[in-house]
């Protein structure tokens, strides 16, 4: 299964804060993400829509037939890629989101860059927050 990116399209007045690119199966025009780490997003959405994890996934740029990463779908949906202030990008384990709506939108617009609007506080998020606060000897 072949992955094909390309930069995202962006309005030159508007330009993008980080680098993304448009993530395509070879054999469709459907976009499957728009991402700054398109492998490991691409992965997790087909493995969504039921493709089988043990099948190999290789991604390339559009326009070039050199294979720029590969590896089983399942594996790569079970990564995401850091970044630190002192060392470049590399692959870590991916932690999913939790089943908060809020919380599901924040991973949404930082993933495909939606504009976010402000979130009402959740009873979890209060109950957390007051409980950080109530716990003697702890430095926020």
């Amino acid at each position: 299964m072949n992955l094909v990116i390309s930069p995202e399209k962006r309005d030159p007045a508007n330009p993008p804060r980080r680098y993304r690119f448009e993530a395509r199966l070879e054999s469709d025009a459907r976009i499957l993400c728009v991402s700054h780490q398109p492998f490991v997003d691409a992965a997790r959405v087909l493995v969504d829509e039921g493709y089988d994890p043990t099948e190999i996934l290789r991604m390339r740029r559009l326009g070039s037939e050199t294979i720029a990463l590969t590896a089983q779908l399942g594996a790569a949906a079970k990564l995401t890629v850091e970044e630190g202030p002192s060392d470049g990008p590399r692959f870590v384990q991916h932690a999913p989101w939790s089943s908060d709506p809020a919380l599901k939108q924040a991973a949404a617009c930082r993933t495909y860059g939606a504009t976010r609007q402000k979130p009402e506080k959740s009873a979890h998020g209060m109950a957390l927050r007051a409980r950080r606060t109530a716990t003697p000897g702890s430095r926020s």
